[in-house]
């Protein structure tokens, strides 16, 4: 019969596998000042070193990942739990500070 197609060949009603993210070197929410002056995913570790050495997590702003490992390119690779990789959809976590009853009752105006 022409013109008819079996059901899922023709690309509109087969189901479609999400792509798997290619792994960068380094989790895409590494952080340090040489991050910011570069145009490109930085690919290794003497890139993202400056001379403060200061290096950070985006998610905790500290030198501490959200797993409480420390935060530099030589640890955070895609074998830590809170890795993303660069080429991925950035996430966004946020962070609830629980207030206690006397912090509500001085925020009444």
């Amino acid at each position: 019969m022409e013109g008819h197609q079996k059901p899922g060949t023709n690309g509109s009603s087969a189901r479609k596998a999400p792509l798997k993210v290619l792994e960068t070197p380094f989790c895409g929410d590494l952080r340090s000042k040489k991050f910011y002056l570069r145009d490109a995913i930085l690919t290794s570790a003497e890139e993202y070193y400056d001379g403060s050495g200061h290096i950070w997590c985006y998610h905790t702003q500290m030198p501490v990942g959200p797993d409480g490992y420390r935060a530099a390119p030589e640890h955070c690779g895609p074998d830590r739990p809170c890795y993303r990789s660069a080429l991925a959809q950035p996430t966004v976590e946020v962070v609830m500070r629980k207030m206690d009853k006397d912090t509500d009752a001085n925020l009444e105006v």
